[in-house]
């Protein structure tokens, strides 16, 4: 059985705009169309893999999934994170 506490203040979210109260790790919000960023890696096909789960997993817990899709490709140097561009859609 649970006690029922009465007058208990809400803490205030750690981080204004996260849905989960975390640090963004990558720049979603910055994106435009048409912008990307790279992810560095060590280029092993592991090493990329993981990053872009890690991208794509982030991006659809984050308050911009329903707004507009982004679109990974392993490069030279690591993984490059696209913001689709307007009007665009990746097949």
């Amino acid at each position: 059985m649970y006690k029922i506490d009465k007058n208990i203040p809400i803490p205030p979210r750690k981080h204004q705009g996260n849905p989960l109260g975390h640090r963004d790790v990558y720049p979603f919000a910055e994106l435009r169309p048409g912008d990307s960023f790279l992810i560095p890696t060590d280029n092993s096909p592991a090493g990329n893999q993981i990053a872009r789960n890690r991208a794509g997993a982030t991006f659809r817990r984050s308050r911009h999934a329903h707004r507009y899709k982004i679109v990974t490709r392993n490069v030279k140097g690591g993984v490059r994170v696209w913001r689709e561009p307007e009007g665009k859609t990746e097949v």
